[in-house]
């Protein structure tokens, strides 16, 4: 059975290039303090910005109250958001796209 990983990568902005394998397990944090799982020195970035979290097969994004907001695809996260392979993220300055490196099977 073919297992997918998604990753989270920086496509510009101060942090162009990094890029973070996601755990299912695990819930992620984004801001520009060191407590959050995924850090980003974008000065535009709040502390903390915004939370991934994987639920039922999915990945969801949700801002945390962030002054500038995100977006994905050009539309503000006024809630919870689905995230799907190819979608770009914008946090402050930083543009950021989430990958899924084998499609789903059955799908």
């Amino acid at each position: 059975m073919s297992e997918t990983q998604e990753r989270l990568m920086v496509l510009d902005g101060p942090d162009k290039g990094r890029v973070w394998n996601l755990d299912t397990e695990q819930k992620y944090a984004i801001g520009r303090t060191t407590d959050n799982a995924i850090l980003l020195t974008d000065k535009a970035v709040s502390q903390h910005h915004a939370v991934l979290q994987f639920e039922d097969g999915i990945w969801f994004i949700d801002d945390v109250g962030s002054r500038h907001g995100t977006w994905v695809n050009d539309i503000r996260v006024e809630e919870r958001k689905p995230l799907f392979h190819k979608d770009t993220i914008r946090l402050g300055r930083s543009h950021l796209a989430y990958l899924e490196s084998a499609a789903k099977e059955g799908e």
